[in-house]
Formats: structure tokens, sequence, C-alpha cells
């Protein structure tokens, strides 16, 4: 009682095992108790290290997540800053308080995906930008595109009630796109708690950088803002704005060989080359390889304590393919199986669920990317299709191009010479026509459909 009497300060040192035993049980416990679900752990870095003293920060994300794992075990989360290598074990990162603008928001993808190289996995940015800036909803929008692809998804504003990143702070067309975004995200939670099992599991990043999977590519190292998001997946975020002429914003991506779906469009892509691609404000550069399956929870507003009844699966067709949904409660795991046959038009259905999470009476919807089929036979380990045929695009693709050339402002004369030359449906001649034309983006974003 001393200190508090002559209200001299506690000294800071978590090395001291009575300041340590003060600061959990008098300060944080009590604070617990009363509805803290976790800490931030903020701006604490010493700059003194040596024999006998440990950066305070590297000391309290490791006290902080073993503290909490003691008393809650599974549920040892903190959030914190990069406190060196080794530091990964313990906290969700964050990249510092990011600036609300263009060249923040590029720079994300990369230090995103890049922090996997030293295992910090968990990694995340502050969504829209922490401080300064001025209103952009199509930045704040492109950032939130990007953050759902993200390992977390963490809106964050400095304390300025004109900052806020919440819907509501912006315009209509951009408040339902964002509110779609979030709804995404709640669908998208099996296949990321699969994901992030594996990353517990095996040490497997959510994201990695496009040479994990292809390190012989001389071009994926070179593709900074592109990576790999899951087994699935691979994601290009628009970190530029829409440009003033094509009303679109756009990308470089490089796809690996084989065939690819817009996640969004459900469009096919060739792999193997490098393109530029356009995006419309509320779509976003996601593709999905063919043969992928993607498990989904049907309703977005269902509640993450308990397992799903219903899981919808986008199923990515003319390939085979095989993806392990991972699911747990605790300690306790369940894993499906699904395997697409596509000769059969056939999916099956394995659960290795020891533990009895899976509801029994749990239903699965199939949806088709690519192909048409009606359900011939569906049963808890099968689902059957019949009237099996790939989609044709040519309909969605003009479709996509006569809109790209209403909303562009280049002369009504230059629209229609496009349009004429794309519905005489010779490829070559088009591809000709277009390379006579001079602005790049008004070229790039017909090309982009044409090619693909």
């Amino acid at each position: 009682m001393r200190h508090t009497k002559n209200e001299e300060p506690a000294i800071f040192n978590l090395q001291n095992s009575q300041f340590k035993s003060a600061y959990f049980n008098l300060v944080h416990h009590p604070l617990e108790k009363q509805g803290v679900d976790f800490w931030w752990i903020d701006w604490q870095q010493g700059g003194a290290r040596g024999q006998n003293k440990v950066d305070p920060l590297w000391l309290l994300n490791a006290d902080h997540f073993q503290d909490s794992e003691l008393r809650h075990p599974g549920e040892g989360l903190i959030l914190s800053r990069y406190a060196g290598p080794g530091s990964h074990r313990y906290p969700v990162g964050f990249s510092g308080d990011t600036v609300a603008s263009w060249e923040s928001l590029k720079f994300q993808p990369y230090f995103t995906s890049t922090a996997s190289n030293i295992g910090y996995t968990w990694w995340s940015h502050d969504i829209g930008g922490h401080m300064r800036g001025t209103y952009d909803g199509e930045l704040s929008l492109r950032w939130l595109q990007f953050g759902v692809f993200s390992p977390i998804l963490r809106l964050h504003s400095s304390n300025n009630i004109f900052m806020g990143k919440e819907p509501w702070n912006y315009e209509q067309s951009i408040k339902l796109a964002m509110v779609k975004l979030l709804q995404l995200r709640h669908k998208l939670v099996p296949y990321l708690d699969s994901e992030n099992y594996r990353t517990h599991a095996e040490g497997l990043p959510l994201i990695q950088p496009m040479y994990y999977g292809h390190p012989n590519d001389e071009i994926t190292y070179h593709v900074p803002n592109e990576y790999q998001f899951g087994s699935e997946m691979v994601v290009a975020p628009i970190t530029t704005p829409t440009d003033s002429e094509t009303g679109l914003a756009s990308t470089k991506v490089w796809l690996p060989k084989g065939t690819w779906y817009d996640m969004v469009t459900g469009l096919t892509y060739h792999g193997d080359r490098f393109f530029t691609t356009y995006r419309e404000m509320t779509n976003y550069p996601v593709f999905v390889r063919a043969g992928s399956i993607i498990p989904m929870t049907k309703n977005y507003m269902s509640s993450l304590n308990q397992l799903p009844q219903e899981i919808e699966l986008k199923l990515f067709t003319g390939e085979d393919g095989e993806y392990e949904m991972v699911e747990h409660q605790g300690e306790q795991v369940a894993k499906t199986v699904f395997q697409w046959h596509e000769k059969q038009q056939r999916l099956t259905i394995t659960t290795l669920d020891a533990q009895d999470l899976v509801p029994v009476d749990r239903r699965y919807s199939v949806t088709l990317i690519g192909s048409e089929g009606k359900v011939e036979r569906q049963t808890a380990t099968e689902v059957a299709f019949q009237d099996y045929r790939i989609t044709d695009q040519s309909e969605k693709v003009a479709s996509l191009i006569k809109s790209r050339l209403q909303f562009a402002k280049i002369s009504f004369e230059e629209k229609q010479s496009i349009w004429k030359m794309f519905i005489s449906r010779n490829r070559g001649d088009l591809l000709q026509f277009l390379s006579t034309i001079e602005n790049d983006e008004i070229r790039g974003m017909i090309t982009e459909l044409v090619e693909k």
C-alpha cells in the first residue's frame, strides 16, 4: 500500500513476478468479469533488449495469451502489433495505423500475403484506413472487398465521428454493396474455418503469395498484390480508383494453368497467362479453379455457436474435384469430404465425424457453376444430376460488353463501331479492330472478355 499512499508510479516490468501478478489479478481479470472478451495490446514496444531484459511487447503477447488460454482453454485470442520474429505464435497481428488513401490500400495485399513468410498467417489491417484522408466511398468499398478475402475482417478508424467504416456512413449504392460483402464473409465461414484449421494443424497459411504454389513460374514473383486465398481461390484486389472514361477499375492478374471461374460473374478464364482484368464498382476479381468445391452457409444470419443444419456447395464444374470441410466445437473436430466426378455428374459426401458434431438432419444444396443440370437423386451421401451440360456463356459476355460500352464516356459512334464488330462474330477482325483503339482502358475492357 506504500505506493498507493505516496502516489508513486508502478514501474511497468513484466519480468517482476509481483508486478505481473498485480497486472493480471488486480487490473485485467476484474475487467474480464465485467465483459471484456479479449485484449488489444498496443504501443508497448521497448527499445532496450539484452541478456536480462526482454521487449515488453513480446512478453505482453506471450503472457496475455497464456493467461487467457489457461483460464479459457481454446480462447487465447489477443490483437497486437508485430513484436519481432516468433511473435506470430500468440496474437492476431495488425499492420499499424493505416492512412485512408489509395497508396496505403495498394500496399496492404502485399504486406498481408508476405506476412506468411515469417509465419504471421493471421494478419489484419485497418479496413478503410485508420486516420487522415478524406471521404471516399469507392476507396472504402475496394478496401472492404479486399478485407472480406483477408485472414481477419476488421473495420477500424480513429476516434473521429466522420471516419466510421460502417455501411450506413456511405451513399446508398456503396452501403448496399458493403452489406452484401459482410453477408458473404459470414456465408464463407465453412470455407474459412476449414482453411484456418489447416493453418492450425499443418501451418498452411490462409493467404499465400502466388510463388508458394508455383515457385518455378518467374512471373509469380512479380504480382505482389495477387495471392492464393485458401486452397481453392486466387484473389487480385483492386487497389486503384475507377478510370474516368470506362467507369471501371483494373488490376493485373496471372492465373496458373487450367480453367478458372470468376467467382462473381461465373465467366470462365483460361490460365497460364497474364492479363488485365476490369471490374465495376461492386465487382471484384476472385478466381476459382474448375473442380473446386466451396462450402458456404445457406443463411448468413446463422449462429456461429453451433454447426449449421444446411450447407450450400458452390461446385465449379469442368474437372474432377475434392474438398475436405473441417468443422469444430472446442477441441472436437468433424471432417466432411466432398468429391465431384465430372464424367459421372455425381457428387459424393463422406462424413468423418467421430464426435457426432454434424447435425443429423443436415441438408446440402448444390449450385453448379459453369454447367447446368437437374438433381436426379439426392441422399445424405450423394447428389446425382441429369440433363447435365456446359453453360453457354455467350449471352452473358454480350450483356457485359454492352453494359461496359453503355457507361463508357466515349462517343456513341465509337461504341456502335465496337458493338457491330463484336456481334459480327469474327473474333480475329474484332481483335484487329480493337488494336486500333488508342485508349488502353477502352481497348482493355473489351479485350479481356473476348480473350478470356
